[in-house]
């Protein structure tokens, strides 16, 4: 069992490889909608 530390990394660290892929995947398709906070858990800069 993880503890929630090691959750929250863990699913941090899929959605900064996993995002962008998908992200350029729909660019790809056209079919990206605007999303100004994005859907990730970590906070941009």
């Amino acid at each position: 069992m993880f503890s929630l530390e090691e959750l929250f990394y863990r699913v941090d660290t899929f959605c900064q490889t996993f995002e962008p892929r998908w992200q350029q995947q729909l660019l790809t398709q056209q079919l990206q909608t605007r999303d100004a906070l994005g859907s990730c858990v970590s906070v941009r800069s």
